[in-house]
């Protein structure tokens, strides 16, 4: 299969022209009512990219519940960390997150300063898709196994330690797992939004996947991507997306590229998007 990228640098300002269509159920505005703009990568990760008039209220409401679960959840004080941003004002940015620890075979959390813990997410290591490799898939997500994605160099554990020998502590838990179907969910949508902001010609496979409808074909479409892509011109972006054009045998398929939170998160990951129409 050959490759023709066409990448991006997410975190650089960009306006879409309007999809006037909701991009997740086909509705027109006439059909559905408002359309919404939608942040093509997600605002809570740095994204700049709108796609305007491009959901309707019953699917942004979906789609953000797939966003706020895990950018207010396992990934939120990743992005405090990082100093990452969305709608909320600087002042308003949380500054303490609870940590677990196991005292005498009890769960006790403590709310400490997020300047005084390890920062780190647990994330699925995913497979290539079983569409662009041919192999059967696990309907409950494609993955080997899990990998700990440290966001701290050099972390000064003495805060931290203090608050251990205080509690008491048998264990500590520390970074939240991400599921891997919310996960290639995400980059479902992702892909998807850039596909659709790009080339509105094709006939879609993600949208039921994105909106929670078809968890089971997830695997099936997307995965970790074992393609190298050319980034030059990208070296020092946190994120960056890539469109390419293939052949699934006589079908001509979109096929798109992401990686988020360089250089913490490493692997890329694809998806077969749709197939190109005409």
């Amino acid at each position: 299969m050959a490759f023709e990228f066409q990448v991006q640098d997410p975190e650089a300002q960009r306006i879409y022209e309007a999809a006037d269509v909701c991009i997740y159920c086909n509705r027109s505005e006439a059909e559905a009512g408002d359309l919404k703009k939608e942040h093509v990568f997600p605002l809570g990760l740095g994204g700049k990219h709108v796609l305007p008039k491009a959901s309707c209220l019953r699917c942004a409401a979906l789609t953000g519940s797939l966003e706020g679960k895990l950018l207010r959840g396992p990934l939120w004080p990743v992005r405090v960390r990082l100093g990452i941003h969305s709608g909320r004002r600087p002042g308003e940015q949380p500054t303490d997150f609870d940590v677990e620890f196991c005292i005498k075979e009890q769960i006790k959390k403590l709310r400490l300063p997020i300047a005084d813990i390890p920062v780190s997410i647990t994330l699925p290591i995913l497979e290539p898709s079983a569409i662009s490799t041919g192999r059967p898939w696990a309907k409950d997500g494609s993955y080997k196994a899990c990998t700990v994605i440290s966001f701290d160099e050099g972390f000064i554990l003495d805060s931290f330690a203090k608050a251990t020998v205080k509690a008491f502590a048998d264990a500590i838990s520390l970074g939240q797992a991400i599921h891997p179907i919310l996960w290639m969910r995400l980059i479902a949508k992702i892909l998807h939004g850039y596909a659709f902001a790009n080339c509105k010609i094709f006939t879609p496979y993600l949208q039921n996947i994105i909106l929670g409808k078809d968890d089971e074909m997830a695997a099936y479409y997307v995965g970790a991507s074992s393609v190298e892509i050319p980034t030059d011109g990208l070296r020092s972006s946190r994120s960056w997306v890539g469109l390419s054009l293939g052949a699934m045998g006589d079908k001509k398929v979109i096929i798109g590229f992401v990686s988020v939170l360089l250089p913490y998160i490493k692997m890329p990951f694809m998806a077969v998007i749709g197939e190109l129409n005409g």
